[in-house]
């Protein structure tokens, strides 16, 4: 894990300003942190380390949206990020949490006001309620 995140690492300092590759290095980052602590799935334990990669992960993922707001992918990406966040933080970190459900709520609200018919912004919606109940 720490060759691939070293790996990450250095991609980073080399990203540039190109928006999509700040998008897959932040959705790199998002499944690093799934192997290493996801609640509810098989993982390593890392619970510290997947809060890092998340971290890090939503930090790119912020980056390209700010590049690009009106990408209804990078809003996707955005969004369901914000929810993996938010489980992460379901661990102790109950104002964080909230952060970031308000965070994915926002984005979610943009996503269904540009695409209200887009099965995909549907499936986040859902998503994004069963996340708030939870």
């Amino acid at each position: 894990m720490q060759q691939t995140l070293g790996y990450l690492d250095r991609l980073g300092q080399e990203a540039g300003a190109d928006p999509t590759f700040h998008r897959e290095l932040g959705r790199a980052y998002i499944r690093v942190g799934k192997v290493q602590g996801r609640p509810y799935t098989a993982n390593l334990a890392d619970v510290p380390g997947a809060q890092q990669s998340y971290a890090t992960g939503l930090l790119w993922l912020e980056k390209a949206h700010q590049a690009r707001p009106a990408d209804s992918a990078r809003q996707r990406d955005l969004s369901v990020r914000h929810i993996a966040e938010l489980l992460m933080y379901r661990l102790g970190d109950f104002p964080q949490a909230r952060r970031h459900l308000e965070r994915a709520a926002a984005l979610r609200k943009a996503l269904t006001e540009a695409h209200p018919r887009d099965p995909e912004v549907e499936y986040f919606n859902a998503t994004l309620a069963i996340a708030e109940g939870d």
